[in-house]
């Protein structure tokens, strides 16, 4: 029940915010279908989320919606795909923040640029990820290099070898 709120009032707004862009000036909505293009795999939970978003969408705008996955190389293969479709307003982007924050650090070539190529229409989901694994007794030592949004002590985690 929580789900459905969260998903109707976040397509409401992405519904407006994206019938009300600039895409609208090219006759929209054209008898062409709205792609929400998935970085991740088919039954991912960007997927499922999609296809719940895609549901309401199809109501909303009384307009075709099609859930297509492009998943690997961090995000790539579906950024790229984005960026050669036409800027008509029936072509989406859901992704995590690794194709924006993640990639331009990690990779050596990136083909497209996240600030220039990409025009953030609205945060429709927000998924906290946690690490836990079982208590160890023994006393133990070793160096971490950690980032995290959430502040962590040291001596809270340990990597072993």
């Amino acid at each position: 029940m929580l789900v459905s709120s969260i998903v109707t009032s976040g397509l409401t707004l992405f519904a407006v915010l994206f019938v009300s862009s600039g895409a609208q000036a090219q006759s929209w909505p054209s008898a062409n279908p709205v792609r929400i293009v998935v970085a991740f795999g088919p039954w991912s939970a960007s997927d499922v989320f999609a296809r719940m978003v895609s549901e309401q969408l199809q109501k909303l705008l009384d307009q075709a919606v099609v859930v297509e996955n492009k998943p690997g190389a961090s995000g790539q293969i579906a950024a790229e795909l984005i960026i050669t479709s036409p800027g008509d307003g029936h072509t989406l982007f859901l992704t995590a923040n690794t194709t924006y924050s993640a990639n331009p650090h990690l990779l050596k070539t990136l083909r497209y640029d996240p600030i220039r190529d990409f025009k953030p229409v609205v945060r429709i989901a927000y998924f906290p990820f946690a690490s836990s694994s079982r208590a160890i007794r023994r006393r133990q030592t070793c160096e971490v290099s950690l980032t995290t949004p959430a502040p962590i002590q040291k001596n809270e985690l340990c990597l072993h070898q």
